[in-house]
């Protein structure tokens, strides 16, 4: 099962083959994969995501966070969100993944200031998913970093789509390697 926003669903790559669940699909050709992501969703609404199926799955992966950042979700509102979205997630599978979008700031649509509030709004709120993950025992794979050591900050051409903010087919790639 996976759940999410745009980056779930795959935006910005070159062909459905080329996003995680078409990766996942390719990897393991005789699994069933269900994706339930939507464009522009939030934490909170993956909730409405996962009340929407009834398990069990062998594993549910959320790839979410982006939008999060840019609407400013508040941190505590952030937390309750993803607190109740673990839970759920929980009940429909042992295995549950978690995955935040990269610094929303290194994407190339902000410029100066906009860039650097985003970016520091990104790194707080991937706090919020280390934390909320760490304590629900749920794997949490990091895709913010800071600028100096951010992959797709330093390679702006090669992992942000002609939008400029979504990822490309080689981000999908790079994220599906780690």
């Amino acid at each position: 099962l996976i759940v999410g926003d745009s980056t779930a669903v795959g935006l910005g790559c070159v062909s459905t083959e080329e996003s995680v669940a078409g990766r996942i699909a390719r990897e393991f050709p005789y699994a069933s994969i269900e994706n339930h992501a939507q464009c522009g969703a939030r934490v909170a609404n993956v909730l409405k995501q996962l009340e929407s199926v009834s398990g069990p799955y062998d594993a549910v992966l959320i790839a979410v966070g982006g939008n999060d950042v840019i609407r400013g979700t508040r941190e505590r509102v952030l937390l309750r969100s993803l607190e109740a979205v673990l839970l759920r997630a929980r009940e429909l599978s042992r295995m549950v993944i978690v995955t935040n979008s990269a610094n929303v700031g290194a994407a190339p649509m902000f410029g100066w200031p906009l860039n650097m509030i985003l970016s520091r709004r990104s790194l707080r709120l991937r706090r919020v998913f280390a934390q909320v993950c760490r304590q629900h025992r749920v794997r949490f794979v990091n895709f913010t970093y800071r600028f100096q050591r951010d992959a797709f900050a330093r390679q702006r051409e090669q992992y942000f789509a002609e939008d400029g903010l979504h990822p490309t087919s080689a981000a999908y790639g790079y994220c599906y390697t780690v």
